[in-house]
């Protein structure tokens, strides 16, 4: 992660869902501290009730989050099913938390972690320093755009909670929501390829959809429908039925058809733009290979893996 400047999320998952779990957060947080070097901070708090945490309270939008237990979930489920059925309207999408207001005999409390929170932040922020030691009243924007400068910039590391496993993925919305949030999109990245034209020399990527198209093959996967390979586009536009070359091989081929993943179904599109990955169907693309339009003879740099050690 640091040889190749990755800005990262910490997440703490599997942990007791007693009233231990402050010990247990606290511990784990001491050790990315000293064993990792991060500074780093939880931006939530848990919430419990009878000795058992079923929630969260988010620091930076100070609002509870709530998961519901799982027969309940299934019950919400069987309701909108039936009037899907009976009233021929589509099941509503529904989330398995229930978002309200921090709980009254906790707000002392989450005043407090908030407060640490943005100090700790504050050190590593020049804007949000301005802001705290002014005694400026620190809004959710300011705190999340500071949270996301420090995370992209690599001197400050977001820390979530949860449970995942097969039948639990309780803090798993906070997570993704702060992978949105937090890490750098395509636009917030510099990207490098060489000019096999001017003898390898570096040359910045634009990301720009109106660029040569200039995309990398990052792994394929034999399913039971064929082979699936999965590219990458850094810039430029790729249309079902347009030729990309092979810059390594010089060969062009076509691609008949695009798709793309969500979850776990594939879904099939007229075309896709920079920053999105792309999946070709029984195409012999090797990983590494970076494709053009044929238009530059970029090829991007490949990942510096070291060897297996084994002791």
């Amino acid at each position: 992660m640091t040889r190749f400047q990755f800005p990262r999320l910490i997440f703490i998952e599997d942990i007791n869902w007693e009233r231990e779990i402050v010990d247990q957060v606290k511990s784990n947080l001491d050790q990315v501290i000293s064993k990792l070097n991060h500074r780093c901070a939880a931006i939530q708090v848990p919430i419990y009730f009878d000795n058992w945490c079923f929630g969260f309270v988010v620091l930076v939008k100070m609002k509870a989050y709530y998961f519901r237990l799982k027969m309940f979930v299934r019950l919400f489920d069987l309701v909108n099913k039936l009037k899907a059925y009976f009233f021929r309207s589509e099941t509503p999408y529904y989330k398995h938390v229930e978002v309200s207001e921090v709980p009254e005999d906790m707000q002392a409390f989450v005043l407090k972690k908030r407060s640490e929170l943005i100090e700790i932040v504050s050190e590593v922020d020049d804007k949000l320093s301005e802001a705290f030691h002014g005694g400026s009243q620190i809004s959710e924007s300011v705190l999340d755009d500071a949270i996301r400068r420090a995370t992209i910039s690599m001197k400050f590391v977001p820390i979530f909670m949860g449970v995942i496993c097969d039948e639990r993925h309780d803090g798993l919305e906070l997570l993704m929501e702060g992978v949105i949030r937090y890490l750098p999109g395509p636009i917030d990245v510099s990207n490098y390829a060489l000019d096999q034209n001017r003898n390898g020399e570096k040359v910045e990527l634009s990301g720009s959809i109106d660029a040569p198209f200039v995309a990398k093959v990052f792994t394929n996967v034999i399913r039971n429908d064929g082979l699936v390979t999965y590219l990458r586009i850094y810039q430029g536009v790729i249309k079902k039925g347009d030729f990309i070359t092979n810059v390594n091989t010089g060969k062009k081929i076509q691609i008949p058809r695009l798709f793309k993943r969500h979850d776990d179904k594939i879904e099939e599109v007229d075309e896709a733009h920079a920053g999105e990955i792309i999946i070709v169907l029984d195409a012999i693309l090797k990983s590494g290979d970076t494709f053009t339009d044929g238009s530059v003879r970029y090829t991007m740099t490949s990942a510096d893996v070291p060897d297996y050690s084994i002791s």
